[in-house]
């Protein structure tokens, strides 16, 4: 175990470009606590390395699929020596002739947070007549005891996060367990497993990461015949996996190769989503509640780092730029956080006088209906927010700035009318042009709404992992 740990890290030294020094630190003490025998740390040392370049490196080396594959590798190996066999499964006759049921996995629930609200929505959508769904809430990266000091929110549970989330999942009729962290990883691995074969699944679908050893966990021991992951940015490349759900068209086309080579199966559709329901029954929001013109062009952006993405790489300036040749429009911010470094680069910019932050809402869809404009930052910018303009039939400017998934998500979900390339000058040509021509912007709202319609309303989601999963129990037909 030891010899093949570290040349699973000596491999993807080779292959991967970018080694970051969180990431070498990392995989030195990987191969001492290896050399020890201790599987328990190690497994913590895994985690560790990706939750480490998750949060705070913006996924510099995870994002890349050879390197999170090394990582799901390296548990596996870390798994097999600890005791957590693979189990066996013989082929399936297809559907099952009772109800398929469902194990649907997560790290967490949170609210407000896009993997648990499409939780949410495939429990309320999955036809009841055919599917039954428990879901599994482990809590390997907050309800832990001792606590994970490096988690952001070491000690928030799920129950406390999640409560909305929660009250939503068992209103439709959807069984949720909780299996909290007592001791090291390995004891919640081992806790996890005991709590998901007592549902005896016929399909697990693991919201995952390489930062989550316990989803790891269950789809290398095979608690279920199918053994789903879906992914919103960096996939879980555990070989036990039969399939990955990928909803980023790019990452998809840049994993494909990766995926052959483990041997597990590509799907595709969208997994964040929006509810058009919600976007219909909105109201729209009254300008002069936030101080903004009736006859003011007024730009919107949304997110719950806006902050740090103005600040981050010249959006902020750029911006302010555009604001000071642009007299007509109005910029609003929402969100979490404390602007002042934004009103600051506004004011050098002599446009502070048309700038207004009024704070986090709720629900963004009534001042989205009030806007004209939203735009999706660059070189990182959200996806739920771009998926709620949409619905709301508010044209959003978006661009391909680079190959991660925050990079390209906002231009993977507006399709046609992103910018096709990292190109400053034509994203601000294209603000411009649809600030002059109301028809124009009129008609990529038009446009965009139909697309969150056909692709992205979760009703049409949810067919498609419906989809995805027969297809899966098809493939195990011996």
């Amino acid at each position: 175990m030891g010899d093949s740990a570290v040349m699973s890290a000596e491999i993807v030294r080779a292959e991967v470009a970018l080694m970051p020094p969180h990431v070498d630190v990392g995989l030195k003490m990987l191969r001492t606590i290896v050399g020890a025998g201790d599987w328990a740390l190690a497994i913590e040392a895994v985690a560790a390395i990706a939750l480490i370049d998750i949060q705070a490196h913006q996924q510099a080396f995870v994002k890349q699929a050879r390197a999170a594959a090394m990582l799901s590798g390296v548990y596996t190996q870390v798994f097999e020596a600890a005791g957590l066999r693979a189990a066996a499964h013989p082929p399936s006759r297809g559907v099952p002739s009772r109800r398929t049921r469902v194990l649907i996995s997560t790290f967490a629930l949170t609210d407000g947070q896009s993997a648990s609200t499409s939780i949410v929505r495939w429990v309320e959508l999955l036809d009841r007549n055919r599917y039954d769904v428990c879901v599994l809430c482990c809590e390997e990266l907050t309800e832990r005891e001792p606590a994970l000091s490096i988690v952001k929110r070491p000690t928030v549970r799920s129950s406390d996060a999640g409560a909305d989330v929660i009250r939503s999942i068992r209103a439709a009729g959807a069984q949720v367990e909780f299996v909290p962290t007592r001791g090291t990883l390995l004891d919640g691995c081992n806790a996890a497993l005991d709590a998901a074969r007592g549902f005896e699944p016929d399909v697990l679908l693991s919201v995952a990461s390489p930062a989550c050893p316990i989803q790891a966990a269950l789809v290398h021991a095979g608690v279920a015949p199918v053994r789903l992951v879906m992914n919103i940015g960096v996939p879980l490349l555990m070989r036990g996996a039969t399939g990955i759900v990928y909803h980023n068209e790019g990452k998809a086309a840049d994993d494909a190769p990766v995926l052959e080579q483990l041997g597990i199966r590509q799907h595709r559709v969208a997994t964040i989503g929006t509810d058009l329901r919600l976007c219909d029954a909105a109201p729209t929001a009254q300008r002069k509640a936030i101080g903004v013109p009736d006859d003011a062009v007024m730009l919107l952006s949304v997110g719950n780092v806006l902050v740090k993405r103005l600040t981050f790489a010249g959006f902020g300036e750029a911006l302010a730029r555009f604001l000071s040749r642009h007299p007509e429009c109005w910029w609003v911010g929402v969100g979490r956080g404390d602007f002042a470094p934004v009103h600051q680069i506004m004011r050098r910019h002599g446009v502070a006088d048309r700038v207004r932050t009024p704070g986090a809402f709720g629900d963004p869809r009534p001042i989205m209906k009030a806007a004209d404009l939203l735009l999706n930052e660059y070189p990182e910018g959200g996806g739920n927010t771009v998926l709620e303009a949409m619905g709301c039939g508010l044209p959003v400017v978006a661009m391909h700035a680079g190959r991660g998934h925050a990079e390209r998500i906002g231009a993977m979900l507006v399709g046609e009318d992103a910018i096709a390339e990292l190109n400053v000058e034509a994203y601000w040509t294209r603000v411009q042009e649809w600030v002059r021509d109301r028809g124009a912007r009129c008609a990529a709202g038009a446009r965009q709404r139909a697309r969150a319609r056909a692709e992205f309303d979760y009703t049409a989601i949810v067919r498609g992992y419906e989809r995805i999963i027969a297809e899966e129990l098809l493939a195990r037909v011996g």
